[in-house]
């Protein structure tokens, strides 16, 4: 019985940490416009993984757009 539990804990523990923890991300963008004005867009990634979402704000692009800098809030 013992065995079983010990067994039964460690598979519930690893399923936990195998487990991607999904949630609402805000890529923050600030860039200036092929006018020259400075501009900033909110881009949001709904129910993606931290690391999904840092990938898609860090390649994320905009035609015409000069010094994008874009973060992960």
């Amino acid at each position: 019985m013992k065995k079983t539990l010990v067994l039964l804990t460690v598979f519930a523990i690893s399923a936990i940490a195998m487990s991607s923890c999904k949630k609402d991300y805000v890529c923050e963008c600030n860039y200036t416009s092929y006018l020259g004005t400075p501009e900033r867009a909110e881009i949001p990634y709904n129910n993606s993984t931290k690391s999904q979402a840092e990938d898609a704000c860090t390649n994320y692009s905009m035609p015409g757009a000069k010094n994008f800098d874009c973060k992960l809030k």
